[in-house]
């Protein structure tokens, strides 16, 4: 079974990869379109479920 805690801690490492994102797009800084594709976007939904 897998400990919840690790799986929080999962979702913080892609809440922090994706606002990280979001963070450099703010600034207008050029942003890679791989890089985008590389980000688990689930993230952003789990986010919504935790709340």
């Amino acid at each position: 079974m897998v400990d919840p805690r690790d799986r929080l801690a999962e979702v913080w490492r892609h809440k922090q990869e994706v606002f990280g994102l979001l963070d450099v797009y703010s600034r207008g800084e050029t942003l890679v379109p791989a890089l985008i594709g590389s980000v688990d976007t689930r993230a952003l939904f789990v986010e919504c479920d935790l709340r």
